[in-house]
């Protein structure tokens, strides 16, 4: 009655002689075809007969204390290293968001940076490096952009998004670095809401 369950646990786990192994109910009763329960009673018979020695899964978590729980009055901590810590922690955290928001230097640089490695090229092939490739603007590629983009908004003002829609076919992020620098230049201007305009 019992040799199926006696055979799946051989087949299923390695070791089982030498030592100790977690033994999933679910499993065993998946390869045997049977109910969890079913499986769960037929390790309680083998135990009782002194064949294995079975602890049933428990759902809960489970922490075992090696030492005794100390006293909370017997408690010292050291608030000065603890501030320190807490302080390095902190500036670690910082680190790590200007790491993830940083949208224009190379990734790589910043890690060299961070491990005090300051000799270290751009990589080329990161987010940040792969955005700045594609906003690198030639000098005939500014004149175009240049060009259209003033005759666009020589006799109506247009919102960046129809400003973008009409240029399609060039990069946003080139679009959007010529408008920059003509609101530098003084030669357009953009509301708040996106409206541009010649100045």
């Amino acid at each position: 009655m019992l040799e199926p369950i006696i055979k799946t646990l051989l087949r299923a786990y390695e070791g089982i002689f030498d030592q100790p192994v977690p033994v999933s109910e679910k499993m065993m009763a998946g390869l045997m075809k049977k109910d969890v329960e079913e499986v769960k009673k037929q390790l309680i018979q083998l135990r009782q007969a002194g064949i294995i020695n079975y602890q049933p899964q428990k759902d809960t978590p489970q922490l075992l204390l090696l030492r005794n729980r100390i006293k909370a009055e017997d408690i010292v901590i050291n608030m000065v290293a603890y501030e320190k810590r807490k302080e390095l922690f902190q500036k670690r955290m910082k680190q790590i968001l200007a790491y993830v928001r940083e949208e224009a230097e190379c990734r790589s640089r910043i890690i060299g940076s961070y491990f005090g490695d300051n000799n270290i090229r751009s990589c080329g092939i990161c987010d940040n490096c792969l955005r700045q490739k594609a906003t690198v603007l030639s000098k005939e590629e500014f004149e175009t952009l240049h060009h259209r983009i003033i005759n666009m908004v020589k006799y109506e003002t247009l919102h960046t998004k129809d400003l973008l829609k009409k240029l399609n076919g060039v990069k946003k992020e080139k679009v959007w670095k010529v408008i920059e620098l003509l609101q530098a230049e003084n030669e357009i201007e953009m509301d708040k809401t996106g409206w541009v305009k010649l100045k």
